[in-house]
């Protein structure tokens, strides 16, 4: 017991936590394996275009920096233009303010996914500091599609994502968090399949998304009020 108990304490000590995430800003996730938190899902669930990283930390002064950690397989000139990008001492990160720095960087044509294609393997990093922030970090990743759409995704851009989300997932020390909506057919969720493909099980969590959908569904057809008992109907 005492073992365990040493073992979560060291996971959780912010010093080696900070270690990891200075190991994948400097890019060394694409040679060596490193402890990561991985969202994954359809495209359909709610998940972005492009991989993002947002790390907590707590420190005395409250504080939210924005930058770009370029590509393993990025030009030389194209890293160094997205890594002389960023935002820093912010003091907050609602909805407006994110969606304003999201406009800035698709104007300034920085992330590669705005410089002609809808995705990008570049990866967003959003580092949140503050008193009452813990020790955490996770990587959203785009979702994945099956169908091209005319304009505006490619099929190379499916075939990007899949290769960049089965990167993350194939990574013996991820945790995979896989995201189902709950009003769709869960056999039509490819992402359990890849899941199963690169894990027996011991790393994928699931995430169920959407439920207030099925509560209206419920309401609509069946008269059932959300919390209510259906035998009292």
């Amino acid at each position: 017991m005492d073992n365990d108990q040493s073992t979560v304490s060291n996971l959780a000590d912010p010093i080696l936590l900070n270690k990891v995430d200075h190991l994948f800003t400097c890019g060394a996730g694409a040679h060596i394996a490193l402890p990561q938190l991985v969202v994954v899902g359809d495209q359909s669930s709610g998940k972005s275009s492009f991989a993002t990283q947002i790390v907590f930390r707590r420190t005395q002064e409250t504080n939210i920096s924005v930058s770009i950690i370029p590509a393993e397989n990025a030009s030389p000139e194209h890293a160094a233009v997205v890594q002389g990008w960023s935002k820093a001492d912010l003091k907050s990160l609602d909805a407006k303010s994110f969606a304003e720095i999201m406009i800035e960087v698709h104007v300034s044509g920085q992330h590669a996914a705005y410089g002609g294609g809808t995705f990008s393997e570049d990866v967003l990093r959003l580092e949140i500091c503050g008193p009452e922030q813990e020790h955490f970090s996770v990587v959203d990743v785009p979702g994945i599609f099956r169908k091209a759409t005319g304009g505006v995704i490619t099929k190379a851009d499916s075939e990007m994502v899949r290769f960049m989300v089965r990167n993350y997932m194939e990574n013996l020390r991820s945790v995979i968090l896989t995201v189902i909506p709950a009003n769709v057919d869960i056999a039509t969720q490819e992402i359990l399949t890849m899941a199963e493909e690169v894990d027996d099980g011991h790393r994928t969590l699931g995430v169920l998304t959407k439920q207030r959908s099925l509560l209206w569904i419920d309401y609509y057809m069946f008269g059932f009020v959300p919390g209510q008992d259906p035998d009292d109907v």
